[in-house]
C-alpha cells in the first residue's frame, strides 16, 4: 500500500509563512483525521533557531513550537452533583478551584498558562457523583503531574464543613486533561 501524501501545513508566524521564515515546510503536516502531526525534532529545532535568529525571547520560540506541534490547552473544572448545591454555590466552588489551579500552573508551568491565555482560556465543566470519584480525579491529575486543586468547603452555607466540592485541572495540554476527564459528563 503506498504511503499517503500529506501536504505541508501553512503555519503563519508574525505574518510570515513558516517555510519562508526558515522553518522547513514539511515539518508540520496534517493526517487524514485533521489531527496535528509533527515530523519530530526538526520542527522544534527550527522553531528555536527561528526565534534566536529574530533576536526574540524564549516566549516566541515556545509560541512557534506550540503552533508547529498544534498543542491545545484547557482547564477542566469538576464539580460534585450529589451535594445538591445551588447554582450559585456550584459556580463559587468551581471558581475557587479554577483560580487555585491557575495559580499553581502559573508557578509550575508558565508556558502552558501563556499559551492557554493566548488561545482564549478554554474551560470545560463536568460533574461527578461522589466525593470518592472527585478525589480519584484529583489524584489522577496529581499523579500525571498536572497543576490541580481540590476544594474543601468551610461549611458556612449549603454543605457540611469539610465537604470536598470541586477540583480544577490545568491549564494544561488538552490531551492530558482528556485522559483523566473524558468519561465524565458535562455539568
Amino acid at each position: 500500500m503506498p504511503k499517503p501524501f500529506y501536504p505541508p501545513a501553512q503555519v503563519m508566524i508574525d505574518g510570515t509563512r513558516a517555510d519562508v521564515a526558515g522553518i522547513p515546510a514539511d515539518t508540520c503536516r496534517r493526517n487524514h483525521a485533521g489531527d496535528a502531526g509533527c515530523a519530530g525534532d526538526a520542527g522544534r529545532d527550527a522553531a528555536v533557531q527561528f526565534g534566536e535568529q529574530r533576536g526574540n525571547s524564549d516566549r516566541l520560540a515556545n509560541r512557534i513550537k506550540q503552533m508547529i506541534l498544534m498543542t491545545d490547552y484547557k482547564q477542566a473544572i469538576i464539580l460534585r452533583a450529589d451535594l445538591g448545591m445551588g447554582k450559585g454555590k456550584l459556580v463559587a466552588q468551581g471558581c475557587h478551584a479554577s483560580i487555585d489551579a491557575f495559580e499553581k500552573a502559573r508557578s509550575s508551568k508558565p508556558d502552558w498558562v501563556e499559551e492557554w491565555k493566548e488561545s482564549g482560556c478554554k474551560k470545560i465543566a463536568v460533574k461527578v457523583q461522589s466525593e470518592r470519584e472527585l478525589v480519584e480525579v484529583f489524584m489522577r491529575a496529581k499523579k500525571a503531574k498536572l497543576p490541580c486543586s481540590l476544594i474543601t468547603d468551610a461549611g458556612h452555607t449549603q454543605v457540611e464543613p469539610g465537604s470536598k466540592t470541586a477540583v480544577a485541572i490545568g491549564p494544561a495540554p488538552e490531551s492530558e486533561i482528556d485522559e483523566i476527564t473524558d468519561k465524565l459528563k458535562l455539568l
